[in-house]
């Protein structure tokens, strides 16, 4: 599980502190443990048919942790991939460059890229509207935004609802058993449904060309590491992988579960 923090006391400035001072964090994995998790392999896969269909020369990717999209970017559509995050990673990807950014405040000219892709970033931050804003900024005009946030699905989401995990764990904390967890597992500052998020992202200058949810079924809490690997076992399969995505954006399209799955997809065009 990840560390975690007390939201009641949240502002921008401990988000920023908390972020920066992180040692080895998870978001800055490099590609083989970001495509360990079946959820992750579902938005990549949805991630990647978007930027193909898009076909820039120059890819912006805003909170890019580890960099996962990197390889991918100069290998298969020959693109110029820039990665900017509030930390850098440990490890640089070939072919890629990185600047140290914050996500509110771009460092990048205005519509210098055809692509921006900011993939589960917006929740982590204290007001995401003026990150919309930087991405509609530097998006170029006949370009697209790939911007991905937790669903209902996701645990975070669960968990701030009902207290499903947080609240035993406090218990624990309490009495000493797991100290660590004395903020349940809070790492997610915004949670909101995908309706929410769309009219936040047409509020700051993007408008929603499209949307859809991201892996519907199953949805395994990465604690449950013996059903985690099995889970992941079970989709590194290619046909497996493929027939339960082609199933999913079939069952997509019918409501709610349209609303639902563990990320939310939206692809975006810069407001004229």
């Amino acid at each position: 599980m990840p560390v975690t923090f007390d939201s009641d006391s949240i502002t921008p400035e401990y988000l920023e502190k908390f972020y920066r001072g992180a040692v080895n964090p998870p978001w800055r994995d490099q590609d083989e443990v970001y495509f360990s998790d079946p959820g992750n392999m579902f938005r990549f896969a949805l991630l990647a048919e978007e930027l193909e269909r898009i076909a820039p020369s120059r890819i912006l990717d805003v909170g890019c942790g580890g960099m996962p999209l990197a390889a991918f970017a100069s290998k298969k559509l020959s693109a110029e991939y820039v990665g900017c995050d509030i930390a850098q990673p440990e490890r640089m990807p070939a072919d890629a460059l990185f600047a140290v950014a914050d996500a509110a405040k771009l460092s990048f000219s205005d519509s210098s890229f055809e692509s921006v892709v900011c993939s589960e970033t917006l929740e982590h931050l204290y007001d995401p509207a003026p990150a919309i804003k930087e991405i509609a900024r530097v998006l170029s005009s006949d370009g697209g935004a790939l911007l991905t946030v937790p669903n209902w699905f996701s645990l975070d989401s669960l968990d701030g609802a009902a207290g499903i995990v947080s609240a035993p764990l406090r218990a624990a904390a309490g009495v000493g058993l797991a100290p660590e967890f004395k903020h349940g597992i809070n790492v997610h500052i915004t949670r909101a449904a995908p309706r929410v998020w769309r009219k936040l992202i047409e509020e700051n200058g993007l408008r929603v060309e499209s949307e859809k949810p991201i892996y519907l079924f199953p949805y395994i809490p990465y604690f449950l590491n013996g059903a985690k690997k099995l889970e992941s076992r079970f989709f590194k399969n290619k046909r497996t992988f493929d027939f339960w995505r082609s199933a999913e954006n079939s069952l997509a399209r019918i409501y709610p579960l349209s609303r639902l799955g563990q990320f939310h997809f939206f692809l975006c065009r810069k407001k004229s």
